[in-house]
């Protein structure tokens, strides 16, 4: 799988920022159920002489991953104050910000209008079969007019 994702990439460079961003979320993912499973109180290992291990908290024991007691109107606060005292943040702040939207409104784009992904598999097994000659699916082409393109196969 690895050989497929970087044959990919080598042949799709724009597509390189899409598989860091997702395995980095997958990375962090796989950290963040491996905590839960090995510290959190609710997962007990060993049932039989550990039957409840709830009980066994004291009142300082931290078994949250993180603890977050800033609502999002405190850490935007935080961000604005770090961006007054530290001018040379801003654009760092609005390139992450910029990345991160356009990574997301990308996937959202290739969920719903690509072909290949069919949301209602009873009624529309096959997307793709649907596509018109002239039809553009890609989010961006270069060197390709769609309304000049003709029809190349047979029907299915």
């Amino acid at each position: 799988m690895l050989c497929q994702i970087i044959g990919q990439a080598k042949k799709h460079p724009s597509l390189i920022p899409l598989f860091i961003f997702i395995g980095a979320g997958g990375t962090g993912a796989a950290l963040y159920v491996t905590c839960l499973a090995l510290f959190n109180p609710d997962v007990s290992w060993d049932r039989k002489n550990n039957p409840e291990p709830w009980n066994k908290l004291g009142p300082n024991d931290q078994y949250k991953f993180y603890s977050v007691n800033a609502s999002v109107a405190t850490m935007l606060c935080q961000i604005i104050g770090q961006a007054k005292k530290h001018p040379s943040l801003i654009p760092l702040f609005i390139f992450i910000g910029a990345g991160g939207t356009g990574a997301a409104l990308y996937v959202t784009c290739l969920a719903l209008f690509n072909p290949d992904v069919s949301w209602d598999r009873k009624n529309n097994p096959e997307p793709w079969n649907k596509l018109g000659p002239n039809d553009q699916y890609k989010f961006y082409s270069v060197n390709v007019d769609y309304s000049k393109l003709k029809k190349e196969g047979s029907d299915f």
